[in-house]
């Protein structure tokens, strides 16, 4: 290749691009540590997040102590969190309401 760049400019101008475009992959190959190690900071999150969950689903009317989305806010969290835990009360009561109810018809 070196004597096709001597014999026209173009050439040499193609082996210089090779070069840079080596120099690219170098830096991409060079890159992939950080963004392994960046990958792995996401993943350990995550399995936080995954064990603070799982802590939670023993006692589900404790709420997260981060919501569960980027989007919502805590305090509108918060308001849905307490709504399900009150329909959730509600729909017990009424089950418990309604066996109390078979259990009488079946006696008399």
């Amino acid at each position: 290749s070196k004597a096709l760049a001597v014999m026209h400019p173009i050439f040499s101008e193609l082996e210089e691009s090779e070069k840079s475009s080596d120099d690219s992959d170098y830096e991409l190959f060079s890159s992939k540590p950080k963004r392994a190690a960046s990958l792995s900071k996401k993943c350990t999150s995550s399995s936080e997040d995954l064990v603070q969950w799982s802590k939670n689903a023993d006692d589900p009317e404790t709420p997260l102590s981060r919501p569960p989305s980027p989007f919502l806010s805590r305090a509108t969290y918060l308001f849905w969190f307490n709504k399900a835990i009150e329909l959730k009360q509600q729909a017990q009561e009424q089950e418990q309401a309604l066996l109390e109810k078979a259990a009488k018809k079946l006696i008399q």
